[in-house]
């Protein structure tokens, strides 16, 4: 049997996946613009924050949404993956 190599990496990517690890086959258009959106926060924070001397507490505020995006995108993706081995295991 012959076996190609994109086979192999698909294979050891499944076996070896853990909770932070993206699996963009799985992902959802929402789950991708949550996680996306807020690395935008972060960098658009970064950029206030940083380079341009912004004072703390107006940049707070993309600090908030970029966390908060990027804690509600693990959930989001917690719960998913809750329901496939809820499906694997009937």
């Amino acid at each position: 049997m012959k076996c190609n190599f994109h086979d192999q990496i698909n294979s050891g990517i499944q076996e070896n996946s853990h909770f932070l690890a993206v699996n963009y086959k799985n992902m959802k258009i929402l789950d991708t613009l949550i996680l996306f959106g807020s690395i935008g926060f972060l960098v658009i924070w970064v950029d206030q924050f940083i380079y341009k001397s912004v004072p703390f507490s107006d940049t707070y505020f993309w600090l908030m949404l970029g966390l908060g995006g990027i804690m509600l995108a693990m959930y989001r993706r917690g719960i998913q993956k809750l329901k496939d081995n809820q499906g694997k295991k009937k």
